[in-house]
């Protein structure tokens, strides 16, 4: 069942749709009615908040939002960067540069 719950979510993910733990938890339900076994009946499963935390601990399944910068195009990309220089080119004369705590640039390469 825990295979099957976690073949749901990749699916949804994957077509770019939200998963929220009511979500999980009502698909959890479902598939347990659907396999039906002895030992789980339709209403002897009740997917609680803290079995969807360990579910979602035990496959690794954190539910804040992930930005994947190679799903936007090109254009998107340079439409963004370029609006953001441009708001630091009008930002930079009003910046008191004595109130600016200057960082240090660490560069991976030597």
């Amino acid at each position: 069942m825990k295979e099957a719950l976690y073949n749901e979510i990749v699916a949804k993910r994957l077509q770019k749709q939200k998963v929220i733990r009511a979500w999980i938890g009502h698909m959890a339900r479902v598939i347990a009615a659907c396999q039906n076994t002895d030992r789980v009946g339709p209403s002897g499963f009740y997917a609680s908040p803290n079995w969807i935390s360990s579910f979602m601990a035990w496959y690794g399944l954190p539910l804040r939002r992930r930005t994947n910068l190679t799903t936007l195009s090109d254009d998107t990309l340079v439409d963004r960067a370029v609006s953001y220089m441009s708001f630091l080119q009008k930002a930079m004369p009003d910046m008191d540069m004595h109130r600016t705590v200057p960082t240090r640039v660490i560069r991976p390469w030597p």
